[in-house]
């Protein structure tokens, strides 16, 4: 009867094929294990601070400048194509995960990265407190440059973090996580290496100024816990017991 109407149905067919055999194909990979629970890979990461917070931006990659996570959602527009910011943020929200307590930070996000599938993560244990509810993260997009801008406009998806401190002032974290960088013990396997981020919003010439000008902190809290000591704050140390001999000065001698 199609025949006699003269109606050709081969292109819906081949369509609805095509994407029976794209379904199938993905089901066989659901079957590797590989597939199915994809390695952590570190997520490139950069971060900055002002007296008030720390500013973190990650990459779904595993280098700053190499190709990540395939999470760009194409339209058409005018016959051409090209990647729709809007549905792949929206696309990026749905499958990230970001976790903020007042001393860890955590993300993760498992995509196509080229022919395989991946688990970006992100884990720092903090250098010192911050304040969660204060805190907040976004997706951004970044133009790509150099071998990353694959195209005229090209632009890479960002997770940025601002971590609202705790204790706020001229005196600047040293570090971002409570681990020495040379220190393996302790240090979350997954911790990247963190790398200054000089553009990052929220920075001002004086305030860097004055950061850098001024004596860091060298304990918290947190770095004491490590070592299973308190936190005396008017020494900047770590003491052995809650007295004022260990730490004068103080009418709460630990935190």
């Amino acid at each position: 009867a199609s025949h006699s109407a003269r109606m050709d149905f081969t292109a819906p067919v081949r369509r609805a094929t095509h994407e029976l055999k794209r379904e199938a194909d993905v089901l066989l990979k659901w079957l590797d294990p590989k597939f199915a629970n994809p390695k952590r890979t570190q997520m490139a990461t950069r971060w900055s601070q002002n007296t008030t917070a720390v500013m973190i931006a990650a990459r779904f990659a595993p280098k700053w400048d190499s190709p990540g996570a395939n999470l760009a959602v194409y339209s058409t527009q005018h016959g051409r194509g090209h990647v729709n910011l809007e549905r792949t943020h929206d696309r990026i929200a749905k499958l990230l995960t970001v976790n903020i307590t007042d001393s860890r930070l955590e993300a993760e996000i498992v995509a196509d990265a080229g022919n395989v599938r991946k688990r970006f993560v992100l884990g720092i244990d903090l250098f010192d407190e911050i304040v969660p509810l204060r805190s907040s993260w976004s997706i951004e997009f970044q133009r790509a440059a150099g071998s990353m801008q694959m195209s005229t406009g090209a632009q890479i998806p960002e997770l940025q973090i601002l971590l609202r401190k705790r204790w706020p002032g001229d005196r600047r974290w040293p570090r971002l996580d409570v681990a020495e960088e040379e220190a393996d013990a302790g240090r979350d396997a997954a911790a990247p290496k963190l790398v200054w981020w000089y553009d990052a919003p929220g920075l001002s010439p004086d305030e860097t100024a004055a950061l850098r000008e001024g004596s860091p902190w060298t304990t918290t809290p947190l770095t004491c816990s490590t070592a299973s000591a308190l936190y005396c704050r008017p020494k900047d140390a770590c003491v052995p017991a809650c007295t004022l001999s260990d730490c004068p000065g103080a009418p709460v001698v630990h935190s």
